[in-house]
C-alpha cells in the first residue's frame, strides 16, 4: 500500500469518525432543550472538552492550509460548535434553576 493510499484511508476514517462523534451530541442537546435542566451536568467537562477541541480545530486549520485536507477541518469545527452549544445551554439552564 502506498503512502498516498494510507493517507487517503486515514482521512476517510477521520471523516466518518468525526460524523459519528457529531451524532453523539444530538441526544444531549435534545435532552437539554426538552428538560430545560442542567442538573447532573458537569460544566467543567464541557469547558475542558472545548479547550481540547479548539486545539484539534486549530490543527485542522493548519492541515487544510498546508495540505488541503478539508474533511478534518469540517468535522472538528462541527464538534467544537456543538460542544459550545451544549455549554451555552448548560449555562442558560443552570441560571434558570437558581432563580
Amino acid at each position: 500500500m502506498t503512502t498516498e493510499l494510507w493517507l487517503k484511508s486515514g482521512e476517510a476514517l477521520q471523516f466518518f469518525g468525526g460524523i459519528f462523534m457529531i451524532v453523539t451530541y444530538i441526544p444531549q442537546i435534545r435532552m437539554l432543550l426538552k428538560t430545560k435542566s442542567a442538573e447532573n451536568q458537569s460544566k467543567s467537562f464541557w469547558i475542558l472538552l472545548i479547550v481540547s477541541l479548539s486545539t484539534f480545530t486549530y490543527n485542522a486549520v493548519l492541515l487544510y492550509i498546508f495540505k488541503g485536507v478539508l474533511s478534518v477541518l469540517v468535522t472538528q469545527a462541527l464538534n467544537l460548535i456543538l460542544a459550545l452549544i451544549i455549554l451555552a445551554l448548560l449555562i442558560k439552564y443552570s441560571k434558570k434553576g437558581r432563580k
